[in-house]
């Protein structure tokens, strides 16, 4: 017996003779069950490569606008592996009469894969004698994963018989793939002072100006459950609101509604969808004719994905790290300078402590933390490892400069620094006043990808 097996692979067809002889029908089914295998995984294997494609096809209202004839479709995609897909046949798709005068026709076609559409060709199928056309007006192509590609052709596509007719169509917009809701969604925290009759009753509006422009303005009130705006409250609000990647400023104001109208506003707080916390100080009044500020950013600071948290720090004195000594995890062990190693000595975490402020945590154990010795806010105190956080010696703000490396300064006031600048291994770390010297830049590695990520803190 000779079984001849056809399998297409990337347009390419491979033709295999299968020669058995003296075969059992034991044989013969296990054989055919192994074709039947292969065939199934090819075909499974094509269909993982391809996508339906959604496509909304609208003929003009011009008087004849309409036509008998077939319309067929070419995408031109764009990137190394330019390709051109082919929809042969629109009518084929279509139940009842296709391409009408003002129809708008829609269908699925399943294309390969492909990342961007650099333009799309369009032609009348012309089988009948005579000179045809057909005014074509728009047509949107969508992705399985929801790209939309609008073509606004506004033009008649005119052939002559057995002459297709074709016409070059570029994207008139492109609509990216949709975000779920989540990801639209910004936080906000609006702080109200510890003054006199500091709280509002009034009705309180916010505005984000962004690199988009102004937006609209916002109530907040609604979404507070309870009094808002009370002396001394920290009132949070989770909205939703158009994608930015950089906030310019804020509007605030209110309505001087109601008794009391008069507001003394702290500060505001907007997270961006994309983690982005942008500070903006007011400390001030807002009543009366002067019931809204325009704030400015007074610190922006990028938040950390939880990938990103196992760092170490290179310190800008002979590209050497900050380390543990000798890997101990025993209260006050000091921290110096040492040549990279990768060890865990030299990996720590940064955990968020509040607004601006992170706590540094040693990878050698769950729960010891950079300390400043007994608290001191004076230049020359020792930086040791020790059990617990929240105290003000283990919050630590990061302010870039312009080489891309970080002051690192803790609560107190004082910034992290290596003793008299020595490249020394072993050089003890302390702390100093502020003077943007090497001995107090540090880079910041993320480990995770063994490679310099910009972790973003901006002042002023």
């Amino acid at each position: 017996m000779t079984i001849y097996l056809n399998i297409y692979f990337h347009k390419l067809r491979i033709v295999i003779k299968l020669y058995t002889m003296k075969t059992n029908h034991f044989e013969k089914f296990s054989l055919i069950c192994i074709i039947c295998l292969i065939f199934l995984s090819t075909l499974c294997a094509q269909k993982k490569n391809k996508e339906y494609v959604k496509f909304t096809i609208y003929t003009g209202e011009e008087i004849n606008s309409g036509t008998d004839m077939d319309l067929s479709i070419k995408i031109h995609t764009t990137g190394k592996n330019h390709n051109v897909l082919k929809v042969p046949s629109v009518s084929r798709f279509i139940d009842g009469n296709a391409l009408e005068r003002g129809d708008v026709e829609k269908f699925n076609y399943l294309l390969p894969k492909f990342a961007d559409i650099h333009h799309i060709s369009v032609s009348l199928n012309n089988t009948i004698p005579g000179w045809n056309k057909y005014y074509l007006k728009t047509i949107i192509i969508t992705q399985a994963s929801g790209k939309t590609y609008t073509f606004n052709a506004n033009c008649w596509i005119v052939g002559k018989y057995k002459e297709d007719g074709v016409v070059k169509i570029n994207p008139s917009s492109v609509t990216p793939k949709p975000l779920n809701k989540e990801e639209y969604m910004i936080d906000v925290k609006v702080v109200t002072g510890n003054k006199r009759n500091a709280g509002t009753n009034a009705n309180v509006f916010l505005t984000l100006n962004t690199e988009n422009k102004s937006g609209a303005p916002f109530i907040l009130n609604p979404k507070i459950n309870g009094n808002a705006f009370e002396s001394e409250n920290i009132d949070l609000v989770t909205t939703h609101h158009q994608l930015f990647s950089d906030l310019k400023s804020i509007n605030i104001r209110h309505d001087n509604e109601g008794v009391n109208s008069g507001w003394y506003l702290e500060k505001v707080v907007v997270t961006s969808q994309k983690g982005k916390m942008y500070t903006f100080d007011c400390n001030c009044w807002l009543e009366g004719d002067n019931n809204g500020q325009t704030l400015y950013p007074s610190s922006t600071l990028e938040a950390i994905p939880p990938k990103f948290k196992k760092v170490s720090f290179e310190s800008g004195v002979a590209n050497k790290y900050l380390d543990v000594q000798w890997g101990n995890t025993e209260n006050n062990t000091p921290l110096h300078l040492w040549p990279k190693n990768g060890g865990r000595a030299q990996l720590f975490h940064l955990e968020p402590a509040e607004e601006n402020y992170f706590h540094i945590r040693s990878d050698l154990k769950r729960d010891m933390y950079l300390h400043i010795v007994e608290g001191s806010n004076q230049p020359k105190a020792l930086v040791v490892l020790w059990e617990g956080k929240g105290r003000e010696n283990t919050k630590w703000a990061f302010e870039k400069q312009t080489n891309g490396s970080y002051l690192i300064r803790s609560k107190l006031g004082t910034y992290l620094d290596v003793q008299w600048a020595s490249p020394k291994d072993g050089t003890p770390i302390w702390m100093w006043s502020k003077n943007g010297g090497n001995a107090q830049q540090w880079k910041i590695i993320y480990n995770n990808y063994n490679s310099r990520h910009n972790y973003v803190r901006r002042r002023g």
